[in-house]
């Protein structure tokens, strides 16, 4: 964990010695900075839990949003194909929807082989958020605990390529603020398909 991390680091500097050869000073600021966003996650979550998210909201362009997102996050290993990402529009916090989009995207680039697939959707009156990947996918036994807190589905998840497994609890409690739902089902390109279904805003 990154607190049983910061005090070994912690330990060996009052020593004055180092960690692998690495400054314990940069060590420990990224420890702490885990360590920080950890903690965020957790209140936000205790937020949803209380129904006491401080939403701010507006009109957002969802597709404008999604792009920027999968923009940000360059993979050398995984295609980001955004192109079914159609204009939409929702009412919500901008915020809190970009980290939506940023959880499922990077959950879907950590497990995909060689693609993630975005799509955007309008459906009667919904706006339908769906990420593809090619990766192992979900077994249909464990779906219900995808968007549990602490959720490990994969064996060879750890620290470093997959988190503490929040982020998609995260997901689940943000869209319900916005009285959206999320779900889980095969993707047809072999892997998890993650969707999302919010109010439209138009």
């Amino acid at each position: 964990s990154p607190i049983a991390s910061l005090r070994t680091q912690l330990e060996t500097s009052r020593n004055g010695t180092s960690v692998d050869g690495h400054a314990p000073v940069a060590d420990l600021l990224q420890e702490t900075l885990r360590m920080q966003v950890l903690v965020d996650r957790l209140l936000l979550l205790a937020r949803a839990d209380a129904d006491e998210l401080d939403l701010h909201s507006t009109t957002v362009d969802l597709d404008e949003l999604v792009l920027e997102v999968s923009a940000a996050l360059p993979s050398a290993r995984v295609t980001l194909d955004a192109t079914g990402v159609r204009p939409a529009q929702v009412i919500g916090d901008p915020d809190l929807l970009e980290q939506v989009v940023r959880n499922l995207v990077q959950n879907a680039v950590r497990y995909a082989s060689r693609q993630v697939q975005l799509r955007l959707d309008i459906e009667a009156e919904q706006v339908v958020l769906t990420v593809d990947d090619d990766g192992p996918g979900i077994p249909l036994e464990r779906r219900d605990e995808a968007f549990r807190r602490f959720a490990r589905l994969e064996a060879a998840r750890d620290r470093d390529s997959g988190g503490v497994g929040l982020g998609l609890a995260i997901v689940a409690g943000i869209v319900e603020a916005h009285a959206g739902s999320i779900e889980v089902d095969c993707a047809p390109i072999g892997g998890a398909r993650l969707r999302v279904r919010l109010p439209s805003g138009c």
